[in-house]
């Protein structure tokens, strides 16, 4: 009897080391296993993909490299929402100097105030926070593209909280070049050239939503 007690013991221990998250040093950085996103209800036939909701507390709830929460410092100036709004219309920062006339490297340097201001990890990741908080005002919206996958809008899912390819993966249990090719395939299906624009180009067409927290309890 205590032979069984021991082995059924073992047996839920491997059960649970495997059911948990291999989660150490800098893979801390974001929850993999808590998804900062939340998934709504499909709105739309099945084969038409899932739409995601966003809030503004969820969109910036990564973890920064210390472990500390990231929370925005203050809101972005109007030369600082116009660099991010051309980030997030697939433009290099070469591109952004030459269309606002300035240096490359001032380009450079708004975009790491951004990142500051917004608490954002990556420029995909402050696209997003932008949308969630309104700064960019209204947008023109686009179709979304019944081809893309309910399996794709995951990653996306993942690239707007400013997961890297590695977490991304390992939140979706497959490998980085699997979610590499999910990325290429969200390229070619949404016309974009960036994660930052296919950000973007998701919140634009409905993939992913922002919804107020606060009209949501009312």
């Amino acid at each position: 009897m205590l032979r069984r007690s021991r082995g059924t013991a073992a047996l839920l221990s491997i059960r649970s080391r495997i059911s948990q998250p291999a989660v150490r040093g800098q893979d801390r950085i974001a929850n993999l296993w808590r998804c900062p996103v939340t998934l709504s209800e499909a709105i739309a036939p099945p084969l038409r993909p899932t739409r995601l909701s966003v809030t503004r507390s969820t969109a910036q709830d990564t973890r920064s490299r210390e472990g500390r929460p990231r929370r925005p410092r203050r809101p972005l100036t109007a030369r600082e929402i116009e660099v991010l709004a051309l980030i997030a219309d697939g433009k290099t920062n070469e591109e952004v100097a030459g269309q606002l006339g300035i240096a490359r490297h001032t380009v450079k340097s708004h975009m790491a105030h951004i990142l500051d201001a917004l608490g954002a990890m990556n420029s995909a990741h402050a696209v997003a926070i932008a949308h969630c908080r309104g700064d960019f005002g209204p947008r023109r919206k686009i179709a979304w593209n019944p081809d893309v996958s309910y399996r794709e809008v995951q990653v996306l899912e993942g690239v707007a909280v400013g997961m890297t390819d590695v977490q991304v993966g390992r939140k979706l249990w497959v490998s980085q070049h699997t979610i590499k090719s999910h990325l290429r395939r969200i390229y070619v299906k949404l016309g974009v050239s960036s994660r930052a624009q296919a950000v973007d180009a998701a919140f634009r067409s409905g993939l992913l939503v922002t919804r107020n927290p606060a009209k949501r309890q009312a």
